[in-house]
């Protein structure tokens, strides 16, 4: 089976703690006190192919593994299915393969787990802002909805619910000229 080296994710488990690697498990359904118990026992970085889920493979770490990096010291697997550098293949690779799947970046949970907490907050602060707004929102002119806004409570009301960055250059001005 030939992989795309350009899908493969490294997770290098040296730079997570504990925690993280619970996060990791907890967000993407994987058995983090595996990864734990492993990283434990030796095993450094964790190569995964989407192209390999759910072919039974039978290999150490998991079905979407294609290959897996021990430390130099290892407590597991001594044996002599490991390469030069601790690095154990599920398939086999070619020398410039091997060179290129060392290559890759390990993914950064932490940038990912805060771009994501990042997208929910902006997602929350949106649904905030239409939900005011809806409140806020009747059936009269124009001209009434601006003096219901321009109120000061209305605006008060706002900057605690939403927060001044929530505030309208309108209602910025109107503050500003009390």
């Amino acid at each position: 089976m030939k992989i795309d080296l350009n899908k493969v994710v490294c997770i290098d488990l040296m730079k997570w703690n504990d925690q993280l690697i619970k996060e990791y498990d907890e967000y993407f359904g994987m058995d983090g006190d595996v990864f734990i118990k492993n990283k434990k026992n030796g095993v450094k970085k964790y190569y995964f192919s989407p192209e390999l889920k759910y072919v039974k493979t039978g290999f150490y770490g998991g079905d979407d593994v294609i290959a897996i990096e021990f430390t130099e010291n290892p407590k597991v697997n001594k044996g002599g299915d490991v390469t030069k550098h601790n690095l154990k293949l599920n398939l086999p690779f070619t020398t410039k393969e091997i060179k290129k799947l060392r290559s890759i970046e390990p993914f950064d949970f932490v940038k990912f787990r805060k771009e994501k907490n990042i997208e929910a907050a902006q997602k929350r602060k949106a649904q905030k802002q239409k939900e005011f707004s809806d409140s806020n929102n009747t059936s009269v002119s124009e001209s009434k909805i601006t003096n219901v806004i321009l109120d000061l409570d209305t605006i008060l009301d706002k900057i605690s619910k939403l927060g001044v960055d929530s505030l309208t250059k309108k209602e910025k001005d109107f503050l500003d000229g009390l």
